[in-house]
């Protein structure tokens, strides 16, 4: 089996639960199921809303004044890898680049390249979208 570092609420919750793996074991699936939802969380949080953490989550990017939509891109590209990186330790080299993508519409799509801190050998690729109402999804 994989060594597998759980989120603390994570593993609190599976505290007694018949039919799960012990504490820091499982597979690899989970470890990245739990980053997706880590992530998913992380990225939808507004940067203000968590008192022992200002900086946590992201800023608003539904209204970036003045920039053109390559301009924003790098700058959410920037954001986006800045958040991750001090947030995400189980994910390390993380690499964002923005996707142009004409089936997605109005949402801006990044892919999101990195690995896992404890087997940097394991590359790990995210599709992250930024949605017209400001949500992001992450997905394989």
């Amino acid at each position: 089996m994989t060594l597998f570092r759980a989120r603390l609420l994570e593993r609190l919750a599976s505290l007694g639960t018949p039919g799960l793996p012990p504490e820091d074991e499982g597979t690899l699936n989970q470890e990245v199921s739990s980053i997706i939802q880590h992530l998913q969380k992380l990225l939808n949080t507004r940067q203000g809303s968590s008192q022992i953490a200002p900086d946590f989550g992201l800023p608003d990017f539904t209204n970036i004044p003045g920039e053109s939509v390559t301009d924003a891109g790098r700058r959410v590209e920037k954001i986006l890898t800045k958040v991750i990186e001090r947030y995400e330790p189980r994910l390390c080299r993380v690499k964002i680049e923005m996707e142009t993508l004409k089936d997605k519409g109005f949402d801006l799509s990044f892919k999101l390249e990195g690995a896992l801190s404890k087997q940097p050998d394991v590359p790990i690729v995210f599709e992250t979208i930024l949605q017209t109402n400001g949500s992001i999804l992450v997905k394989r």
